[in-house]
């Protein structure tokens, strides 16, 4: 159960990450249905809805407003994140939700966002750290490790370990495994100076220098 049905959320300091998990599966769970009701509507032909998927969600206070993002995107091709959307896309899983009453349980002052991912995109699910191997990483977790909760690495292995996922970081020689179930959340970090992206693109930059 992921919260009395009486509670009404108004401050991100309320979310565990239990009712985050809960609250997740409960808005794709709705979305699924959202997507058979828009393969009938005429409204949505020329939408890609079926190909939209609710990434994450992210609960927040920006400028003093209570803010409730949800992420969309279209999945992966070839490793790389497909977050084409476009505004009526949006707005129509926007709008179809807030007919639902799924936000219900947020208080009415809680701003309701839909949008694409960003530059640096919450990890979610398993698929979203596969794309982001030999990338960096920002990693916020629940506990401090070594005398710290946030660290920014290369995410370089996932593997199964006593019923959990953990996935190694690397940072020069020090190698960091953390279980995914120990994570508070997670941004990967596609442009950053670590990753192999931009170490990439900085090597073909001096090679195209030097002719």
């Amino acid at each position: 159960m992921m919260c009395p049905a009486t509670q009404i959320f108004s401050f991100p300091s309320q979310i565990s990450k239990q009712i985050h998990t809960d609250f997740l599966k409960k808005l794709r769970d709705e979305f699924v249905l959202i997507q058979n009701l828009a393969l009938k509507n005429e409204n949505s032909k020329d939408l890609e809805i079926e190909k939209i998927r609710i990434r994450s969600w992210q609960f927040m206070i920006e400028d003093g407003t209570p803010t409730l993002d949800v992420f969309l995107d279209k999945g992966y091709i070839d490793h790389q994140l497909n977050a084409r959307l476009t505004f009526d896309e949006c707005a129509f899983v926007h709008n179809a939700f807030l007919e639902t009453g799924t936000f219900d349980i947020f208080s009415d002052k809680v701003e309701i966002r839909f949008g694409s991912p960003g530059s640096e995109p919450i990890l979610e699910d398993l698929c979203d750290y596969q794309c982001f191997l030999n990338k960096a990483v920002k990693i916020e977790t629940l506990n401090n490790i070594q005398d710290r909760s946030k660290f920014i690495l290369i995410l370089v292995e996932i593997f199964s370990k006593e019923d959990d996922t953990v996935i190694a970081l690397k940072e020069g020689d020090q190698r960091l495994e953390i279980p995914l179930s120990q994570i508070k959340i997670a941004y990967g970090l596609p442009f950053h100076s670590l990753s192999s992206q931009t170490q990439k693109g900085k090597t073909k930059v001096k090679k195209l220098n030097s002719k």
